[in-house]
C-alpha cells in the first residue's frame, strides 16, 4: 500500500511540474510575442489567483489538521493522528503542509514576472492536490476496511508493537466475546497471535489477562475453541504464560461449582471435543479429560447419584475404543488414570467401587460389538493393575489398602441386556486379544503404564513393573486364558537391533524362570496362577501340553536369540591387544611408562580366561587383563621392598621418625600420623610433634590399586609391559567337559545363557561360543629394592 501510494505522488508530481513548466513557456513566449495571447484577462487576475492559492492552501491544511487533531476514532487500538503518521500511510499531514505551502512558495516569483498561464496552473494542481488529500482522509475517517488494511500492513512489517495497542486488542476482545462477534474476535485474535510471537514482552503481557480471557471465552464458545483461540496464543517455542496451568485452574474451579453450572458443560459432548481435536497432543488431551472427570466427582455441590450419572455418560464418549480420528490412545490412557487414581487410590473405597462399576459398564456398552487393540489394551492394563496392587506392591500400599483392591473385581453390575457384568465376564470375551496384548507389550511398548505406585515425597522405591515382571503376569494370565495359543509367546517382530535382541532375550529368560525342568510351571508361578484364578474366579487352566509346548518355544527361541547374538562380529587377538593399550594409557590404574626397561624383566604367564567369542565382550577380557597386570605390579613391589615395622605407640613414632630422617622421599601414600590407631597421649608427646612436619614434607598420592603402605624416593609408582604372547585357544577334551559341567542342571541337560541344551548340543554351542584366552606378558615397575619402604604393623 505505501509502494503504490508513494508511486501515484511521484506521478502527479511529475506531471503537475511538466504542467507548470510548460505554462511558464507558453507565458515567456507571449511576453516575447512568438505567439498571440488568446484569452485576454484583467490586470488583477493574476493578484486574484495568488489570493485563492494561498486562501486554498491555507484553508485546506488547516481543515485537515482540525479533522485530525480532534478525532478520537480508534482503529485497531490507534487514534487518527497516529494512523496519518505510519510510515505506509497514503496521508502524512506533515509531507501535505510542506508540499501545500511549496506551492505557494512557487507562485510568489509567478506572480512577480506576471505568469499568468503558470500561476493558474499551479492553483489547479493545488485544488486537486487539496481535494484528493481531502478524498484520502474521508476514507480513512469514514471507511473502516480501508483504515484497518493500512494498519494491519504496517504492523505486518512492524518489529516492535507499543503495549498500549495490546491492552486496546485485549479490551476489546473482551466486548467482541461478549457480543459474541466472530468476526473481531477472530481478527484480534489474529493481531495478539502475531504480537505474541514476534514480541517476548507482549506473551507476558497477554499473560497476566489469559485466565481472565480464557474465562470469557468458554461463556460463549466450546472449550476446544477457547483453548485454541486464547491459550495458543502462547509461542510454542518459548512458552511466556502456562497454558496447561491456566487450563487446570479453570477445570479445578469447576468442583466449587453448583449443578446448573455442571449441567452446562455437557460433560459427554465436551469429552469427546477434547479427544478429536486435532491441536492437542495425546498428553494434553489425557490430562485435561482427567482434571474434568476429577473436578466433577470431586464436587461437593452435587448429590452422588448425579454425579456418578454424569461421570457414566463423560465414560461412555471417553471409551468409544475404535481408533477414530487417531484418538484409541489418548482414551485408554485417560480411562487407565482415572482407574488408578479415583479407584485404587479413593480415599472413600467404597465411593471409588462406584467409579468402577460406571467404568466398567461404559467399556462393555460403547464396545459389546467390536475388538479393537484399544479395547483390549484397556482391559490388559486394569487386570494387570489390579493384581499387581493387590499383591506385589507391598512396599507403597498397605495390607488394608492390598485387601479392598482384592475385592474390585467382585464388583458386577446388570446390563439392560441382563448380563451380569464384572472385568471376569469382559475377560472371558476378550481373553485371546488380551493376551496378545500382554505379550506385545512388554515386547513393543506403545502405551504408558502406570503400575508402580509413588505416593508423594517418596522419591525412590524397588520397582514392581518391569519388563520382567510384566512378561510373568502375561505367562500366568496365558497358562489360564490362552487358549487360542498352542504356545507362548508370540514370535519376535523386527528384532533387527543387537539391543532389542538383548532386551528380548532377558524377557524370554524372565518367563522361562517360570518352569520347571519338568516342564511344569514352577511352585512360585503355580501360586501366582492360582491368586489369579481366585481374583477372577476362573477355575480351569490350560492343559499341561500346551505348557510343555510353551516351555519347548521360549527355550527355542532364547536359543535363537543366541545364535544371532553369537554371529555378531568376533573378539580378535589384535583387537584385544589394541583396545588393552588404548586402556592401559586412557584409563590407567597404575601409569604406563615405556621407558622402562624390559630387557631383563619375568615374562608372567596369566592364568587361562574362559571368554566369549563375541567382540562386545571385550571390555571383560579387557579388564581381566589390566587387573592382572596390577596384581603383579603389586606383587614385585611386595616382594621388592624392605618392610618396617611400625606399632601404635611411642615405639612406632620414634621407628618412622628415624627411617625417614635417614633417607629422602618424594612418594608416600600413607601418613601414619592420622591412623586412628594413635591414642591421644602419643599424639601430645614431642616426638610425635616432631614427625608430622617430616611426613607433611613428602608429597602425597592416593592410588586405590596400590595394595601396601609405601615410602618410596620416586616421583610416582609407574609400570611398563609387553605382550610375549597372547592367543585363543579351542576347547576339547577333559577340559571342555570340565568347564561344561558347571552349566549343568540335570542328566544330559544344560542351562547355558538362558537355555537348555542337551549334551550333544551343549557341546557344539560352548565350542562356538568360548574359548580360552592364552597371554604372557613382560612386566615391569620403576620400585626397585633402593626405591624405599613398605609399613607393616607389629601385632
Amino acid at each position: 500500500m505505501k509502494n503504490k501510494h508513494k508511486k501515484q505522488l511521484k506521478v502527479f508530481s511529475l506531471i503537475g511540474l511538466l504542467l507548470v513548466l510548460g505554462g511558464l513557456v507558453i507565458d515567456i513566449l507571449i511576453k516575447s510575442h512568438i505567439i498571440t495571447k488568446y484569452i485576454i484577462v484583467s490586470d488583477n487576475y493574476i493578484l486574484y489567483v495568488f489570493s485563492l492559492i494561498f486562501t486554498v492552501a491555507t484553508l485546506g491544511c488547516t481543515l485537515l489538521s482540525i479533522i485530525v487533531g480532534v478525532s478520537n476514532n480508534r482503529v485497531l487500538g490507534l487514534q487518527l493522528r497516529e494512523i496519518v503518521s505510519l510510515g505506509n500511510s497514503p496521508l502524512k499531514i506533515g509531507n501535505m503542509i510542506v508540499n501545500t505551502f511549496s506551492l505557494v512558495i512557487l507562485s510568489i516569483p509567478l506572480l512577480a514576472i506576471e505568469c499568468n498561464t503558470a500561476i493558474t496552473l499551479l492553483a489547479i494542481i493545488l485544488i486537486v492536490f487539496i481535494i484528493r488529500n481531502t478524498v484520502v482522509l474521508c476514507k480513512i475517517v469514514f471507511n473502516n476496511d480501508y483504515t484497518k488494511r493500512i494498519v494491519l500492513s504496517y504492523l505486518d512489517k512492524s518489529d516492535t508493537i507499543k503495549s498500549e495497542y495490546i491492552q486496546y486488542w485485549i479490551t476489546s476482545l473482551y466486548t467482541a466475546i461478549n457480543e459474541n462477534n466472530i468476526a473481531d474476535e477472530e481478527e484480534l485474535l489474529s493481531l495478539l497471535n502475531k504480537a505474541a510471537r514476534s514480541q517476548s514482552e507482549i506473551c507476558n503481557q497477554i499473560g497476566k489477562q489469559i485466565f481472565s480471557l480464557f474465562s470469557e471465552s468458554y461463556k460463549h464458545q466450546s472449550f476446544v475453541d477457547s483453548y485454541r483461540r486464547i491459550l495458543r496464543l502462547n509461542d510454542p517455542s518459548k512458552t511466556f504464560f502456562d497454558e496447561r496451568t491456566t487450563a487446570f485452574n479453570y477445570i479445578k474451579n469447576l468442583k466449587y461449582q453448583n449443578p446448573e453450572i455442571i449441567d452446562k458443560i455437557n460433560l459427554a459432548a465436551l469429552i469427546e471435543d477434547i479427544i478429536i481435536c486435532d491441536f492437542l497432543s495425546d498428553e494434553e488431551k489425557t490430562n485435561i479429560c482427567y482434571w474434568f472427570f476429577s473436578a466433577i466427582l470431586d464436587n461437593n455441590n452435587i448429590i452422588e447419584n448425579d454425579k456418578l450419572n454424569i461421570v457414566y455418560n463423560g465414560f461412555c464418549a471417553l471409551l468409544w475404543l475404535d481408533d477414530d480420528f487417531g484418538s484409541g490412545q489418548a482414551r485408554v490412557k485417560t480411562a487407565i488414570i482415572l482407574f488408578r487414581n479415583k479407584v485404587l487410590l479413593a480415599e472413600d473405597f467404597e465411593y471409588g467401587k462406584k467409579i468402577y462399576i460406571r467404568l466398567i459398564k461404559a467399556i462393555y456398552t460403547r464396545n459389546q460389538y467390536r475388538t479393537s487393540k484399544y479395547l483390549s489394551s484397556l482391559l490388559s492394563q486394569i487386570v494387570r493393575m489390579i493384581y499387581f496392587w493387590s499383591f506385589l506392591e507391598r512396599e507403597t500400599l498397605s495390607e488394608s489398602r492390598r485387601n479392598l483392591i482384592e475385592t474390585i473385581p467382585d464388583c458386577f453390575v446388570e446390563t439392560m441386556d441382563n448380563a451380569s457384568l464384572s472385568i471376569s465376564f469382559l475377560i472371558e470375551r476378550h481373553h485371546e486379544k488380551m493376551v496378545e496384548f500382554l505379550i506385545k507389550d512388554v515386547l513393543n511398548p506403545s502405551w504408558s503404564d502406570p503400575l508402580d505406585y509413588f505416593p508423594d515425597l517418596l522419591n525412590g522405591k524397588a520397582l514392581v513393573c518391569t519388563p520382567e515382571s510384566k512378561i510373568k503376569f502375561a505367562l500366568w494370565f496365558y497358562s489360564i486364558w490362552g487358549y487360542g495359543f498352542s504356545i507362548f509367546p508370540i514370535k519376535l517382530e523386527n528384532a533387527d537391533s543387537h539391543e532389542k535382541l538383548s532386551l528380548y532375550k532377558s524377557i524370554y529368560t524372565a518367563a522361562f524362570q517360570e518352569f520347571e525342568l519338568s516342564k511344569n510351571l514352577t511352585d512360585s508361578a503355580l501360586e501366582n496362577v492360582q491368586k489369579m484364578q481366585r481374583l477372577f474366579h476362573k477355575t480351569n487352566r490350560l492343559p499341561q501340553k500346551y505348557l510343555s509346548s510353551s516351555y519347548d518355544n521360549i527355550n527355542s527361541e532364547i536359543a535363537h536369540i543366541n545364535d544371532i547374538l553369537n554371529d555378531a562380529e568376533k573378539c580378535t587377538v589384535p583387537t584385544i591387544r589394541d583396545e588393552l593399550f588404548k586402556r592401559m594409557n586412557d584409563h590407567p590404574e597404575i601409569p604406563v611408562d615405556e621407558t622402562i626397561n624390559l630387557d631383563h624383566s619375568t615374562v608372567f604367564q596369566f592364568a587361562p580366561l574362559l571368554c566369549y567369542k563375541r567382540a562386545d565382550y571385550n571390555s571383560f577380557n579387557i579388564y581381566y587383563l589390566q587387573s592382572t597386570i596390577t596384581s603383579i605390579v603389586n606383587t614385585l613391589i611386595d616382594k621388592r621392598l624392605q618392610p618396617v615395622a611400625i606399632s601404635f605407640d611411642i615405639n612406632g613414632v620414634n621407628t618412622l621418625k628415624n627411617v625417614l630422617r635417614k633417607n629422602k622421599y618424594s612418594y608416600r601414600n600413607y601418613t601414619f600420623y592420622d591412623d586412628w590407631g594413635l591414642d591421644g597421649t602419643v599424639r601430645k608427646t614431642d616426638d610425635y610433634k616432631e614427625l608430622v612436619p617430616i611426613i607433611d614434607a613428602i608429597t602425597y598420592k592416593r592410588n586405590s590399586y596400590i595394595h601396601s603402605y609405601l615410602f618410596l624416593n620416586v616421583d610416582d609408582i609407574k609400570l611398563n609391559y609387553s605382550i610375549e604372547e597372547m592367543r585363543f585357544e579351542e576347547l576339547e577334551g577333559d577340559v571342555l567337559e570340565e568347564y561344561l559341567a558347571q552349566y549343568r542342571v540335570a542328566d544330559e541337560q544344560y542351562n547355558i545363557d538362558g537355555a537348555v541344551y542337551n549334551k550333544v548340543k551343549a557341546i557344539e554351542y560352548f565350542k562356538e561360543t568360548r574359548a580360552l584366552l592364552i597371554a604372557k606378558l613382560k612386566i615391569e615397575t620403576n620400585v626397585s629394592n633402593n626405591s624405599g619402604f613398605k609399613v607393616i604393623f607389629e601385632k
